[in-house]
């Protein structure tokens, strides 16, 4: 019995938001094959409203990318 080795490839994403864009971040991972990713832990993370992490999860579905976090 041979056991086979599958590795996800995905980014973390701190601190995009002080150069680029979380849908450009997407849009760029996805062209590139990586198909997962995780937010990054900025402070000002924890402080956005929920509706923006429901925003941001859309961004990263209609790129093909999807956030583990």
């Amino acid at each position: 019995m041979s056991a086979s080795l599958h590795l996800l490839l995905g980014i973390k994403t701190d601190p995009i938001e002080y150069r680029y864009s979380y849908p450009w971040l997407f849009r760029l991972a996805a062209e590139e094959g990586v198909e997962y990713s995780q937010l990054g832990s900025t402070f000002e993370l924890y402080l956005l409203p929920d509706d923006f992490l429901h925003w941001l999860r859309e961004q990263a579905e209609k790129a093909g990318v999807r956030i583990y976090s």
